[in-house]
C-alpha cells in the first residue's frame, strides 16, 4: 500500500490485512437518517467484533476454558456461514481512523470524488459487513490493479471510537507477533 494515503487514513496506527470487501455507489443523497442507521448497525457489529478479538488469557480457568470452546464453535459457525453467504473476495486493505485504502484487482473501480458504501467484513467468525459511507479521494493504477483511497463520512463518535479500538487491537497484535519472530 502507499504512504501517499496517510493524510486520508488518519492517525499513524493502521490495520493492514486481507479482508473481504466490496463497494457500491451510494445514493445521490446520504440523509442524516441513513447515516444514523449505518451508525447504529456499525456500532452493534463493531462491539461484537471487539469481543471476538479478545483472547482468553488462561485456559486453566473454568471461564476461560468455556470462552475458548465457545470461540472454537463460533469459528466453525463463521466458516460454515461464509460458505453459504455471498461473502466477497479478500483484498489487501489498510484501515485508519479516518479512512482506508484497498487494492482492487478487478476492472470495476470507483471514480475519484464519488460517494460509495463499502461492505467490509472485519472478522471471519462474524461474516456480516460493517457498512462504511465514504468519499473516494484517489484511485491509482499500479501493476497489481487499482489502489482505492477513501475518507469516511458520517461516522458517529461511538462508531469512531469502536473503529479505533478494533484498529488498535490489530495493530498491537501485529507488533506482538513481529516481536516473537
Amino acid at each position: 500500500m502507499s504512504d501517499a494515503s496517510n493524510n486520508h487514513l488518519g492517525s499513524e496506527i493502521k490495520y493492514e490485512a486481507r479482508l473481504p470487501i466490496t463497494w457500491k455507489q451510494a445514493p445521490e443523497t446520504l440523509t442524516d437518517h441513513m447515516l444514523a442507521q449505518y451508525n447504529e448497525q456499525n456500532e452493534k457489529y463493531l462491539r461484537i467484533i471487539s469481543i471476538l478479538n479478545e483472547y482468553p488469557v488462561d485456559t486453566h480457568d473454568d471461564h476461560a476454558s468455556v470462552d475458548f470452546k465457545l470461540s472454537i464453535m463460533l469459528d466453525l459457525l463463521g466458516e460454515l456461514l461464509a460458505t453459504h453467504l455471498m461473502v466477497p473476495a479478500k483484498s489487501d486493505v489498510r484501515i485508519g481512523a479516518m479512512g482506508m485504502e484497498w487494492l482492487s484487482t478487478g476492472t470495476r473501480v470507483p471514480t475519484k470524488g464519488s460517494r460509495i458504501l463499502i461492505d467490509l467484513y472485519m472478522h471471519h467468525q462474524y461474516p456480516r459487513p460493517v457498512i462504511i459511507p465514504a468519499e473516494v479521494k484517489a484511485v491509482v493504477s499500479n501493476d497489481d490493479g487499482y489502489r482505492c483511497v477513501v475518507k469516511y463520512i458520517g461516522f458517529s463518535t461511538s462508531v469512531c471510537e469502536l473503529f479505533e479500538k478494533v484498529i488498535f487491537t490489530h495493530h498491537r497484535r501485529a507488533i506482538a507477533q513481529a516481536r516473537q519472530t
